[in-house]
């Protein structure tokens, strides 16, 4: 899927508060900015996966030896944000009605943090229609791509179960193209010798991720999608020309209605 210009026509928004425009703001610059969002919003990625806090980072502290040992890992290896937190949407989300959109939280409140999977209806159902056999042949069941993709919402989901634990079909529902996807989880699988092999090819991060607050973004500086690939890569060249285009639609407009525009399928 393509960048699409937004249509002329401008969006009031009355139904949010000053307050409320502020937290969402802010929302939305960690999911769309600094988790790779934007490329689901307005590009061909179709999924984006992040954590984010539901809790103070006082709770988190104080109740921190309470927490299980394999949460604890879990917190640790999500990479929790504090500034990105879960109020700003919670406030207002009944009255965002998306349309080609999913917005998926799952809390996990031992830990204070949820799994937040932002999700491009058209975007996914391409993915799973174009690598199919793949899917299938690893989850081990025919599928309906629509039926899925709303499954996604559910803990007990087992085509989603098998996909978090595999990183070729991560790799392919996060739109970091097949290739990349079978040489990380080659890369990932092997010893130190066998990686560094790897790394010599060229085998690198696409971009450094922005996970520090103190570090700028906007709607014309923000990173490319995070994951390994090989030089020259087509999917790298793909994400650079979308952020392009992204950076023409915001130019010189408000980014909240322009993204509260794309979400309402206006």
């Amino acid at each position: 899927m393509s960048c699409n210009n937004e249509p002329k026509k401008k969006i009031d928004l009355p139904q949010f508060t000053n307050i409320e425009k502020k937290e969402l703001k802010t929302f939305f610059e960690y999911l769309l900015l600094r988790e790779g969002g934007i490329y689901v919003l307005f590009g061909s990625k179709p999924i984006v996966h992040s954590g984010l806090c539901i809790i103070s980072e006082e709770n988190l502290k104080k109740n921190y030896k309470k927490i299980p040992s394999n949460l604890k890992a879990k917190n640790k290896t999500r990479k929790i944000k504090l500034n990105f937190k879960i109020d700003g949407w919670e406030k207002v989300q009944d009255r965002i009605k998306m349309r080609n959109y999913l917005l998926v939280f799952k809390k996990h409140e031992e830990v204070g943090m949820a799994d937040v999977y932002f999700v491009n209806i058209a975007n996914t159902i391409i993915t799973l229609q174009k690598h199919y056999v793949t899917f299938k042949n690893k989850v081990g069941f025919d599928f309906d791509p629509l039926e899925v993709i709303f499954e996604l919402k559910s803990n007990n989901s087992t085509f989603w179960t098998t996909v978090e634990k595999d990183l070729v079909l991560q790799g392919l529902i996060f739109g970091y193209g097949k290739t990349n996807a079978q040489f990380f989880e080659y890369w990932i699988k092997n010893d130190k010798t066998k990686k560094e092999i790897i790394e010599n090819l060229g085998f690198a991060s696409s971009n450094d991720h922005l996970v520090d607050a103190n570090i700028k973004v906007d709607y014309q500086n923000f990173p490319l999608p995070v994951f390994r690939n090989l030089p020259n890569d087509p999917t790298v060249k793909k994400y650079k020309n979308e952020r392009e285009e992204i950076k023409k639609i915001f130019k010189h407009r408000d980014p909240l209605e322009i993204t509260l525009k794309k979400l309402l399928g206006n």
